[in-house]
């Protein structure tokens, strides 16, 4: 597995989810995933901060950096996971 472990912010029905949780177990990239549909009101109310105003998935976090969810694609989502230091 590669670098420290992300949480990634979900929900099961999101095709862009579906997505980065196939590239995360494609890569062995260590991540927890979080669904949103179960997930606390705390939970809920931070992912809405850093989506200004709403719960948008696929939401990431690492070591206490945070970056909000938007489409999915391989491109934008490893310079995500750089910028958090997951991958080199």
């Amino acid at each position: 597995m590669t670098g420290p472990t992300l949480t990634i912010y979900i929900a099961h029905w999101c095709p862009h989810c579906r997505a980065a949780l196939t590239y995360l177990k494609e890569n062995r990239i260590s991540h927890i995933p979080v669904d949103m549909d179960s997930a606390p009101p705390a939970v809920v109310k931070k992912v809405d901060e850093v989506n200004n105003g709403s719960w948008v998935v696929p939401t990431l976090e690492c070591r206490g950096k945070w970056i909000g969810g938007r489409p999915f694609s391989r491109e934008g989502f490893e310079a995500d996971l750089k910028k958090l230091g997951v991958i080199d």
